[in-house]
């Protein structure tokens, strides 16, 4: 019987998952309509009591959304207030809601990938896993690789749909 060859270990073909570049941090929703009377009127005087009173230590390590619900009409400032409140304690804050944050931070992860890894190589990018990447996020890549990279493939070694060929 003859030896089995791994062909495509062989190939020099890297692979690309984009689930190593999820965020691992704990990100929370924080909603500004806690703060507000009746959580739907802000009232300058009532919100900034509600909160100077928050303890915002509670949120120490953890990436916060910050938002308000859709229908809430806020004035600027009141996010600049929070957000003043959470850079006071060096908590990380983005704008938007768990989801819209966490795909915000897997694009800056994507995008700060060191690209001479790929230099020259033949690369695929995985087009299968157990979290759904962002059409952002496909896109984000391949600009990434596309000075850098011989070729770029989308899919899976054994079955992968060439992208690009320099």
């Amino acid at each position: 019987m003859s030896e089995i060859i791994n062909k495509v270990a062989k190939s020099g073909i890297i692979n690309i998952n984009l689930e190593d570049y999820v965020p691992k941090d704990e990100i929370i929703n924080f909603n500004l309509k806690q703060f507000l009377h009746n959580e739907e009127i802000l009232i300058e005087k009532e919100f900034r009591t509600k909160v100077k009173s928050y303890n915002f230590k509670s949120l120490k390590n953890k990436v916060v959304g910050l938002y308000c619900d859709e229908n809430i009409i806020l004035p600027m400032w009141a996010f600049m207030l929070i957000s003043c409140n959470l850079k006071k304690h060096n908590i990380t804050f983005l704008h938007g809601d768990k989801k819209s944050v966490f795909d915000t931070l897997w694009l800056k992860n994507v995008k700060s990938l060191d690209a001479s890894t790929f230099v020259n190589k033949r690369v695929i990018v995985n087009g299968c896993g157990n979290i759904k990447a962002s059409e952002e996020i496909y896109i984000a890549i391949t600009e990434k690789l596309f000075d850098v990279a011989k070729s770029i493939m989308f899919g899976e070694a054994c079955s992968s749909v060439p992208i690009y060929k320099q």
